[in-house]
C-alpha cells in the first residue's frame, strides 16, 4: 500500500470489522469498516518472526480477536497485527475484495493468480463451466457462495483442488 492510500484510509478511520481465523493455513479471514474484504495468509510471517512463534500451534492461532476498537487483531500474550499490515497483506496477496461482492474482473484475477482454468474451477465449485463463463465475463454476477468458496480454496480449504 502506498504512502498516500494509507494515509487516506487512516484518516477514513479505516478499522477490522470481523476476523475469522483459519489455522490449517494459518491465515486470516477479513472484513474492514469500509466493506473491503479478503484472505491474508500470515504462514510466513507466523514462521519467519520470533515474535509470532506462539502462532504456529494451530489451536493457539484460532484464540484472535480484533482489539483497540478495531485497530488491530490480537492474541493472549501481546501478540497483534496492526489493521494497515493486514490491509497491506490482503492487497498484496491478491485477496482485497471490495464490498460489492466479487466482480468479474476480481473473479478473472482470482482465477489467474491461483492458475485455476474454467474448467478446473468448475469442477472444484461444483459449477457448469457454462456457468463459470458467465461469471468471469460479467454475463452474470459471481454469487456470494461462490465468493467465500474461492477464499476457502485459497485457504487450502475443502475439496481436494488439485488443478
Amino acid at each position: 500500500m502506498d504512502k498516500a492510500k494509507h494515509i487516506e484510509l487512516f484518516e477514513k478511520g479505516l478499522r477490522l470489522k470481523k476476523v475469522v481465523p483459519i489455522p490449517e493455513s494459518f491465515s486470516l479471514s477479513v472484513e474492514f469498516s469500509n466493506g473491503e474484504h479478503g484472505m491474508v495468509n500470515m504462514e510466513d510471517q507466523v514462521q519467519k518472526k520470533k515474535s509470532l512463534a506462539a502462532l504456529q500451534d494451530p489451536e493457539f492461532f484460532t484464540k484472535c480477536a480484533i482489539i483497540h476498537d478495531g485497530v488491530a487483531v490480537g492474541w493472549p500474550g501481546d501478540i497483534s497485527t496492526h489493521w494497515d499490515t493486514l490491509y497491506h497483506f490482503a492487497e498484496e496477496q491478491g485477496s482485497l475484495m471490495s464490498g460489492e461482492g466479487m466482480t468479474a474482473d476480481e473473479f478473472r484475477a482470482w482465477l489467474k493468480r491461483q492458475g485455476y482454468s474454467q474448467n478446473s474451477i468448475a469442477e472444484v465449485l461444483g459449477y457448469s463451466v457454462r456457468q463459470i463463463n458467465k461469471f468471469s465475463t460479467g454475463k452474470a454476477p459471481v454469487p456470494e457462495v461462490v465468493r467465500l468458496a474461492c477464499l476457502a480454496v485459497e485457504a487450502g480449504l475443502g475439496r481436494d483442488s488439485a488443478h
